[in-house]
């Protein structure tokens, strides 16, 4: 590869790789100043979780279908919107005079959930078949990051086969509807979790011992769950998609 194209792909990496970190930090941010947030908007334990609650379910709605659009029209344009909704998020969020214009600025973050499919894609289209998975470990070593190293690595993983073995027409909506699926289980556990773990507070109204005691078995349970059945995942088969044409403006010339 010439010099000047491997500089290009790691601007363009650099460029997507922040663009992904911008959404992975919002993902756990929050979730230490919860009890803060609900003390200054004075405002439940019940309603405060919704604040990562509906994140979450806004980027399971957005990210397939930012991926979709990138796939039709091109992938940088929708980057550029989900970017964009994700920066209007943080603003309104940051002015938020209550909980409920917060729950707004937190569902326009959620909608930046598409820079991760519609970074893939880019990779996808841009970088020569040899690099790709080392790049999409790295976008995936973001989130990993933002959620955890456990959590990077089998997001890493599990995006690589993901995307190598769709068609590259298809590695947006794809790519999306797994990470839309992530965020579903994120969504779904999150709610599950806060139910037993506030199930039993105590006359303080905080939680107990035994609540959190709970919550973390139920996790390792749903863990154990899925490691077993990734061992149903069958292998992809290396090399039997043609080379895409790059449908971006990323594109060399």
């Amino acid at each position: 590869m010439p010099p000047n194209e491997k500089a290009r792909d790691r601007r363009t990496l650099a460029l997507l790789a922040t663009s992904a970190a911008a959404f992975a930090m919002l993902q756990t941010l929050v979730s230490p100043v919860l009890s803060a947030i609900q003390q200054q908007l004075g405002t439940t334990h019940e309603t405060v979780s919704w604040v990562l609650i509906a994140y979450l379910l806004a980027a399971a709605v957005a990210t397939p279908v930012l991926g979709k659009i990138g796939d039709l029209v091109a992938k940088d344009r929708a980057l550029r919107i989900a970017l964009s909704t994700l920066a209007l998020g943080c603003l309104v969020a940051a002015l938020a005079p209550n909980v409920t214009v917060l729950l707004v600025g937190r569902v326009l973050q959620g909608c930046g959930g598409a820079v991760f499919p519609l970074s893939f894609g880019i990779v996808r289209d841009e970088f020569p078949p040899n690099r790709v998975p080392t790049a999409i470990g790295v976008l995936s070593g973001v989130l990993g990051l933002g959620g955890g190293i456990g959590l990077g690595m089998a997001y890493a993983t599990l995006t690589s086969l993901v995307v190598q073995a769709v068609p590259a027409t298809q590695t947006g909506t794809v790519s999306g509807m797994n990470a839309n699926i992530r965020t579903i289980g994120g969504a779904v556990g999150t709610a599950l979790v806060t139910a037993i773990v506030t199930a039993d507070p105590q006359a303080t109204g905080s939680p107990k011992e035994s609540g959190f005691v709970a919550g973390v078995l139920t996790l390792a349970l749903m863990a154990t769950a899925a490691t077993m059945l990734c061992q149903l995942v069958p292998a992809s088969r290396q090399g039997r998609l043609p080379r895409p044409k790059a449908r971006c403006a990323f594109r060399r010339t």
